[in-house]
Order: C-alpha cells, then sequence, then structure tokens
C-alpha cells in the first residue's frame, strides 16, 4: 500500500513543533517504483528506511535542532509494514524510540 492509508492519521496529529511526522512510500508501493515490486527484498525495505532516518535527522539539525532525542525515531506500521518494521527495529536499534503496531 502507499503512503496515502495514513492521510487521514497525519491530518489528526497535532501540529507540533516536537514531532515530525511522516508517511513513505517504501520501494515498489505507491509512488516508489525506484525498485520494480518483483525485485523488492526485505534488505530493500530496510535500506530504504535507514536512508529515510538518516536523511530526516539531517534536516533536523540543518535546521539548528540539537535535541539528542531527536536522534530516535517512531516506526508505525500495519499489515506486513510490521513485519518490516520489527525487522528495522533490530537493524537500527540506536535509531528507534518505539514500535507501534
Amino acid at each position: 500500500q502507499g503512503s496515502w492509508v495514513w492521510d487521514s492519521v497525519l491530518a489528526k496529529l497535532p501540529k507540533d513543533s516536537r514531532i515530525h511526522p511522516i508517511a513513505i512510500d517504501l520501494p515498489g508501493n505507491g509512488t516508489n517504483q525506484s525498485v520494480a515490486a518483483k525485485d523488492v527484498t526485505l534488505q530493500t525495505y530496510l535500506d530504504f528506511i535507514e536512508t529515510v532516518i538518516r536523511k530526516e535527522q539531517q534536516e533536523v539539525h540543518h535546521h539548528g535542532n540539537n535535541n539528542n532525542n531527536i536522534n530516535k525515531v517512531s516506526l508505525v506500521g500495519h499489515s506486513g509494514g510490521g513485519q518490516i518494521m520489527t525487522a528495522a527495529a533490530d537493524c537500527f536499534a540506536g535509531f528507534i524510540e518505539s514500535l507501534v503496531y
């Protein structure tokens, strides 16, 4: 599924500078066709998630927020996304604050 499934959830979140929610299209899903769906592996997803996390951290630090807590992210997923974020938490434990299924 595409990130559009989270549109209604994102719209309900408070506009708060302490959180920066984003919804992503994993490779082979939604508008992210960087890899054909038939060629996607768990490692493809993990590499993409790591890239997104690192990019978001750079953006936060670039805008002058050096709060150490900002280095951690919460991952939210459903269905197959739950399996992917569980694997991401295993691989990137230093980056992950929490998982929401």
